[in-house]
Protein backbone atom coordinates (compact mmCIF):
# COMPACT_ATOMS: atom_id res chain seq x y z
CA UNK A 1 0.00 0.00 0.00
CA UNK A 2 1.15 3.40 -0.85
CA UNK A 3 1.84 5.80 2.32
CA UNK A 4 -0.83 8.19 0.30
CA UNK A 5 -3.32 5.49 0.39
CA UNK A 6 -2.31 4.98 4.19
CA UNK A 7 -2.16 8.40 4.78
CA UNK A 8 -6.08 8.98 3.36
CA UNK A 9 -7.11 5.62 4.82
CA UNK A 10 -6.23 6.64 8.58
CA UNK A 11 -8.15 10.11 8.18
CA UNK A 12 -11.50 8.78 6.42
CA UNK A 13 -11.33 6.03 9.66
CA UNK A 14 -10.79 8.72 12.22
CA UNK A 15 -13.80 10.72 10.40
CA UNK A 16 -11.62 13.67 9.61
CA UNK A 17 -12.05 16.15 6.97
CA UNK A 18 -8.75 16.94 4.63
CA UNK A 19 -8.81 20.50 6.17
CA UNK A 20 -9.14 19.37 9.56
CA UNK A 21 -6.03 16.78 8.94
CA UNK A 22 -3.67 19.93 7.76
CA UNK A 23 -5.12 22.43 10.43
CA UNK A 24 -3.86 19.72 13.11
CA UNK A 25 -0.55 18.77 11.32
CA UNK A 26 0.23 22.89 10.57
CA UNK A 27 0.99 22.52 6.72
CA UNK A 28 -1.29 24.30 4.31
CA UNK A 29 -4.49 22.59 2.82
CA UNK A 30 -2.82 22.22 -0.43
CA UNK A 31 0.13 20.46 0.65
CA UNK A 32 -1.45 17.97 2.50
CA UNK A 33 -3.73 17.48 -0.54
CA UNK A 34 -0.27 16.41 -2.46
CA UNK A 35 0.70 14.25 0.05
CA UNK A 36 -2.69 12.24 -0.60
CA UNK A 37 -2.83 12.75 -4.37
CA UNK A 38 0.98 11.37 -4.27
CA UNK A 39 2.56 14.70 -5.70
CA UNK A 40 4.96 15.14 -2.57
CA UNK A 41 5.45 13.10 0.56
CA UNK A 42 6.24 14.52 4.12
CA UNK A 43 8.98 15.79 6.16
CA UNK A 44 10.12 12.94 8.77
CA UNK A 45 8.87 15.58 11.52
CA UNK A 46 5.48 15.89 9.44
CA UNK A 47 4.79 12.11 9.21
CA UNK A 48 5.55 11.59 13.44
CA UNK A 49 2.84 14.45 13.32
CA UNK A 50 0.58 12.76 11.69
CA UNK A 51 1.48 9.55 13.10
CA UNK A 52 0.15 11.16 16.27
CA UNK A 53 -3.02 13.02 14.77
CA UNK A 54 -4.20 9.31 13.37
CA UNK A 55 -2.98 7.67 16.68
CA UNK A 56 -1.02 5.23 14.60
CA UNK A 57 2.59 3.80 15.73
CA UNK A 58 4.71 4.90 13.19
CA UNK A 59 6.76 1.67 12.98
CA UNK A 60 3.89 -0.13 12.41
CA UNK A 61 2.73 2.21 8.99
CA UNK A 62 6.30 1.65 7.68
CA UNK A 63 6.15 -1.46 7.89
CA UNK A 64 3.12 -1.51 5.75
CA UNK A 65 3.85 0.62 3.04
CA UNK A 66 5.47 0.31 0.32
CA UNK A 67 9.28 1.33 -0.20
CA UNK A 68 8.91 3.08 -3.76
CA UNK A 69 8.89 7.16 -3.19
CA UNK A 70 5.60 8.94 -5.00
CA UNK A 71 8.47 10.45 -7.52
CA UNK A 72 8.59 6.81 -8.50
CA UNK A 73 5.01 6.03 -9.31
CA UNK A 74 4.63 7.92 -11.78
Amino acid sequence: MSFAKRLREARIAKGMPQFEAAHRLEVALRTYIRWENEEIEPRVSEFVAWCRVVEEDPATVIATVDPEPAAAAS
